[in-house]
């Protein structure tokens, strides 16, 4: 990395701290304004933000990688709503597969690009995670990815919540979000040891766990086989599912791997560099 490099990143981290401030710092009936604010000002000083360099070719390819691990949940005519869609490529990937996709997104900058780029079968609205804007059982799986870690601790309860109330019964939630152990792994990676830019928490699997049961889910599951493997495989992701103890225990083997650097290769190789659960609502939810 050049210096011209180091200097960009360490002026955007440097703005990502006191972005994370204010966000932490807001009350609950100004935080989607606080929020959306906050991006609205990196986007606008950092218009070489990665999120906006992507080529139409690995934006695709990012795509398909994403639907890879919702495809083995769903079916063709499923309704699926992600939250936190961003550039919008997954829920393409996602309606090339016959899905009914709908995203939200709460910052402006996100809207538009995704409208530019969705087709007319995907819906994208402007709605909070913690107050979608659905009626009740609308979904068929409700799912993020790498969202959770930019919401505020305290609206995450009532995300979950609000996920149980719109998806229908036996319907899924599936949740990818950084692991705090192989962390941080938002732009403070280098700078500091744990997240101090715009993820304003990174998980455990303990905990994502506890926020699933405590939100009235059940029959939750990961992974035994890494994500890059069951992204490109349907039999791989169904094959390979356990209970949540089984991924609770890899995830404490880590805290015994010496170095963030091995952390992050075992990790990857445990599927567990990011945290991949996915959980129903009970039948008679």
């Amino acid at each position: 990395m050049s210096q011209n490099e180091i200097s960009r990143r360490e002026a955007q981290f440097q703005l990502e701290r006191i972005l994370r401030k204010k966000i932490l710092l807001s009350h609950r009936e100004d935080r989607a304004t606080v929020v959306e604010l906050a991006y609205t000002e990196l986007f606008e000083k950092f218009p070489d933000h990665s999120v906006f360099l992507a080529t139409q070719k690995n934006a695709e390819r990012k795509g398909k990688l994403g639907a890879g691990l919702i495809i083995p949940l769903s079916r063709r005519g499923s309704l699926v709503l992600e939250v936190g869609c961003g550039r919008g490529d997954v829920l393409l990937a996602l309606s090339q597969r016959g899905r009914i996709c709908t995203g939200t997104e709460i910052s402006e900058h996100m809207l538009e690009l995704c409208n530019k780029r969705s087709k007319p079968d995907v819906k994208i609205v402007r709605c909070s995670a913690d107050s979608l804007c659905f009626p009740a059982n609308s979904f068929d799986v409700v799912f993020s990815q790498e969202v959770l870690e930019h919401l505020h601790p305290e609206d995450v309860p009532r995300h979950f919540a609000e996920a149980f109330r719109v998806l229908r019964p036996n319907g899924i939630l599936a949740v990818e979000t950084p692991n705090r152990r192989t962390g941080p792994q938002d732009i403070s990676r280098g700078f500091t040891c744990i997240a101090e830019g715009l993820h304003l928490k990174e998980w455990t699997v303990r905990e994502l766990i506890q926020k699933f049961r405590e939100a009235g889910f059940v029959k939750i599951r990961g992974l035994l086989a890494p994500q890059f493997f069951a992204r490109r495989s349907e039999v791989i992701h169904r094959l390979t599912r356990v209970p949540p103890i089984v991924k609770y225990f890899q995830d404490l083997f880590l805290v015994f791997v010496p170095t963030r650097y091995l952390r992050t290769i075992v990790g990857k190789f445990l599927g567990l560099d990011d945290i991949y659960l996915f959980a129903k609502k009970p039948h008679n939810g």
